[in-house]
């Protein structure tokens, strides 16, 4: 193998490793040391490869949003002069899939999901480069939804709502199985949970928006 070789299959194998030591431990807990250990490369490669623990992150989290999205983070394989709430669904069903992810994409899952309440600097760079080109879209989604003069408060507030429900399947997945709520949350039940969270999201919309026109 020539060093050249050598070198990426070396940076290779931090990434994949340090993605499930971070997914499972987070950026503080993890030690760089059990990194390289699993990994099979000296403390040294991270360095090399990476400047340092926090550049090693930022990379490993980068790439994760990537596989989980996509070179697009908005390409959610739909018209876009489709009816908003075809649009709606669509972003339901795209962040579900994403939420709900099983084999490696749940690793990067976990891993973007731990960093959401867990922050650190890396943030910055999954929000604007991922997380907020989907929040704009369903906010433009929301202003169809809602109508000319909808108060922007309330648009912001709806998709805070919407997001949230997706999120509730990924956090409080144990509990929603051991409750009984789900029977499963496996890749066959993400259609019937988008439909269910659209449909009952645009409900609460149409009644939200006639009580805004009202005023």
């Amino acid at each position: 193998m020539t060093r050249s070789n050598s070198n990426s299959t070396s940076r290779q194998r931090l990434l994949e490793i340090a993605t499930e030591v971070f997914a499972e431990q987070g950026f503080h807990n993890a030690r760089v040391r059990d990194i390289c250990g699993r990994a099979g490369v000296n403390v040294a490669a991270i360095n090399y490869h990476f400047g340092d623990k926090k550049g090693l992150y930022e990379e490993v989290l980068a790439h994760a949003f990537r596989e989980l999205t996509g070179d697009d983070p908005t390409d959610f394989d739909f018209d876009p002069a489709a009816p908003a709430e075809q649009r709606l669904e669509a972003f339901v069903l795209n962040l579900l899939s994403q939420l709900l992810s099983e084999g490696r994409r749940a690793t990067y899952t976990r891993l973007v999901a731990r960093e959401m309440v867990d922050a650190t600097d890396a943030l910055t760079r999954v929000i604007e480069e991922g997380i907020r080109p989907q929040v704009d879209l369903l906010l433009e989604v929301l202003g169809d939804l809602l109508g000319p003069g909808a108060d922007e408060s309330l648009t912001r507030r709806c998709v805070s709502s919407i997001i949230g429900q997706c999120l509730f399947y990924h956090f409080a997945r144990p509990a929603i199985l051991q409750l009984s709520l789900e029977e499963h949350l496996q890749p066959q039940a993400i259609q019937p949970l988008a439909s269910h969270v659209t449909a009952f999201s645009l409900a609460a919309i149409e009644r939200l928006a006639a009580k805004a026109h009202a005023h």
